[in-house]
């Protein structure tokens, strides 16, 4: 259930919530207890149960997440600047615009003399 926001720590089962409305706590944590065999009230316990970890149980986890979303995003941004250096600005848009959209270029012919 939703923990009181005084407590430091919830107790087995519990949730914190980051809030100093004490009457919201109350009023939700009577509405959890009161419906608690409806099959959302459990699953949403169930859920937050699943996703709400304050141990520092999975922390390890998250720091290699982190580091490999950043890596891949630095690895996504220098492909696309070699794809510019490569091609140049021009020709990388024009692989994703359509022709019809694009400024035909003009071309002036002169006489030969």
């Amino acid at each position: 259930m939703l923990s009181r926001a005084a407590r430091v720590a919830p107790a087995a089962g519990e949730t914190a919530v980051m809030t100093t409305d004490t009457e919201f706590i109350t009023v939700a944590d009577a509405a959890l207890a009161a419906h608690r065999g409806h099959w959302f009230v459990r699953e949403t316990i169930g859920m937050l149960r699943r996703t709400l970890y304050t141990g520092g149980e999975f922390t390890p986890y998250t720091l290699v997440a982190i580091i490999g979303g950043t890596i891949l995003s630095i690895g996504f941004v220098l492909f696309l600047v070699n794809l510019v250096s490569t091609l140049g600005l021009k020709n990388v848009f024009s692989l994703v615009i359509p022709e019809k959209w694009q400024k035909k270029p003009v071309v002036e012919v002169t006489p030969a003399k």
